[in-house]
């Protein structure tokens, strides 16, 4: 593997999906969160999630966004597979933390908007998510082609732009 697989601290982490292994690291000084099912280097292509953190969802089980669903979701899939990998990022509240986040929130429970609103009445750009690390990451660790699992076409361009091939994967959620 590559320096930023060998450098980094690594556990098995049990999910009610299977045994998955944890990598914490850091590219360009930005956090995140590697975590591989199976023989993941071996396969030419494997199945990709990205995912932005959302504590709220992920953490507290909030029921106003759907991140928790896709993320167990895509466990389900990698681990039906018995390949892949996640990469978890450190960007919450649509990359605007979680504070703006809070406030959002606050003004979608306070006055009916919906999170497109939220932000809008706040002042923030919608989403300021970037995912050009993705591929980067990607390359570093010798994956030069994924099935990602995705709606987000910004995620497509992202990985894309750091020439790593993209397949993009659309889950089945039933």
């Amino acid at each position: 593997m590559t320096d930023l697989i060998n450098s980094t601290v690594s556990s098995l982490l049990r999910t009610p999906f299977g045994a998955f292994r944890l990598y914490a690291n850091r590219k360009d000084d930005q956090p995140f969160r590697l975590i591989g099912f199976g023989q993941w280097a071996e396969h030419k292509s494997p199945l990709l999630r990205v995912q932005s953190a959302c504590m709220a969802s992920e953490v507290l089980f909030s029921q106003d966004c759907d991140c928790n669903e896709q993320l167990r979701l895509a466990f389900r899939m990698i681990a039906g597979q018995g390949y892949g990998l996640v990469i978890h990022l450190d960007q919450e509240g649509r990359g605007q933390g979680m504070e703006a986040k809070i406030k959002a929130c606050q003004l979608m429970d306070s006055e009916g908007l919906d999170t497109v609103q939220a932000f809008d009445r706040l002042g923030l750009q919608q989403d300021v998510r970037d995912y050009t690390s993705v591929g980067a990451i990607l390359r570093e660790i010798g994956v030069p082609s994924v099935s990602l699992l995705t709606n987000n076409p910004r995620k497509v361009e992202g990985v894309s732009a750091a020439g790593v091939r993209v397949d993009r994967v659309v889950a089945d959620r039933r």
